[in-house]
């Protein structure tokens, strides 16, 4: 049975909501993300529920607001980032990337797809349940979290208050097209610093060549890993990402920086893959005296998945069948979000779901269809009214 649709009225305030937040510059790095959290505060104004701006540095902020249930079971908590990623080189865009354009029925704009019109549906969606004076049976936490583009420092604030500890399952609004993401890759990115011995390069076997030993070093790694699998997931890479190194054509050089983005399936553990880059190190340092590598450890973040068959998902999916008429897809995401954050120390039910599509991230003339954003708007709206 289809459930009732939202009005035009409120598809019009919808799409306000989402055109201002787009207006509403939150560029990471330095996302100054308290704009768009005092915003959703003042937005919040009047519905009933509590809510609570977490500064956690100069401009930068987390909002957080609940609607209390009848018991004291563990909440639902729907988070949404605040950032978003530079627009790039404008001359890509066809529309000024920081205001929402509208045509026909595709909305254009940075974050569009990444991602705030999964946090504005989250909102707007809670707003409307919320002003209804509805009591759920558990609590519902909508949480929106800066800096997820970057380093995560708004989820590690949230870990860092203790909400996690009484919440029992997590939907995130992230790019899935409305399909249900139940895998997501982890990231690690590495940057090494490798100095060798220079030497004519007539005879390079008088001297250790850096940029040899870093390319065989990311081979290396890349074989590491290349094997594992995962069924919602493509294989794992590891991309060779920035490498300098050389001083003249006719020497070897000494010294050669390099950064690798390594992207894993859930089954392979990064203290594991870690312990691996040691162990290949010592080879090669022992291999080629004089020889020394160092590396620095710039992002890692957790693969995570869920079960198919978690009640999470089955739920979620039933919803948002009988919203939309036709049965999601279960999928698998290539990029982190903050569930890489939340569940490093916490076993929770976690999905990604919203209305943008992954393949519109993080380009010129970002954009989501306007359907998907109405429809995202009645699941999660749905889905709450199940808890």
């Amino acid at each position: 049975m289809m459930l009732q649709h939202i009005s035009n009225v409120q598809k019009d305030e919808a799409l306000k909501l989402l055109c201002d937040a787009i207006g509403i510059v939150t560029v990471n790095p330095n996302g100054e993300e308290k704009l768009l959290a005092d915003f959703i505060a003042s937005y919040l104004q009047g519905t009933g529920c509590t809510v609570t701006v977490q500064e956690f540095a100069p401009n930068r902020a987390n909002i957080i607001a609940t609607i209390k249930g009848r018991t004291n079971q563990k909440a639902l908590l729907i988070n949404g980032h605040l950032d978003t990623v530079p627009f790039g080189n404008t001359d890509g865009w066809n529309t000024a990337p920081d205001k929402a354009v509208i045509r026909g029925g595709t909305l254009y704009g940075r974050g569009a797809s990444d991602m705030k019109s999964g946090l504005c549906a989250a909102l707007y969606a809670f707003c409307m349940f919320a002003a209804e004076g509805f009591v759920p049976e558990h609590d519902i936490i909508f949480a929106g979290t800066a800096d997820e583009e970057t380093d995560g420092l708004g989820a590690q604030a949230i870990v860092n208050s203790g909400l996690l500890n009484n919440v029992g399952h997590i939907i995130i609004g992230e790019p899935t097209g409305n399909q249900i993401s139940v895998a997501s890759k982890g990231t690690l990115w590495l940057e090494f610093s490798i100095c060798g011995k220079t030497s004519h390069g007539a005879y390079p076997w008088e001297g250790i060549n850096a940029a040899e030993v870093a390319y065989e070093l990311f081979t290396e790694i890349k074989k590491s890993i290349e094997e594992a699998s995962h069924p919602y997931l493509s294989v794992p890479t590891c991309t060779l990402t920035k490498i300098q190194g050389g001083v003249k054509v006719n020497m070897v050089p000494d010294a050669c920086n390099m950064t690798l983005d390594i992207r894993t399936v859930p089954s392979v553990c990064h203290n594991e893959l870690l312990a691996q880059v040691n162990r290949l190190i010592a080879g090669l340092q022992q291999q080629f005296g004089g020889l020394k590598i160092e590396y620095q450890v710039l992002t890692n973040r957790m693969a995570v998945e869920i079960s198919p068959h978690n009640s999470l998902v089955e739920e979620l999916s039933n919803t948002v069948q009988e919203v939309c008429g036709v049965k999601p897809q279960l999928t698998g995401t290539g990029f982190f979000s903050d569930a890489s954050i939340f569940l490093k120390d916490y076993n929770l039910p976690t999905v990604l779901f919203g209305p943008g599509e992954s393949s519109e991230a993080h380009k010129p003339n970002e954009c989501v269809f306007i359907k998907n954003y109405f429809d995202a708007i009645e699941c999660y709206y749905h889905f709450m009214k199940q808890q």
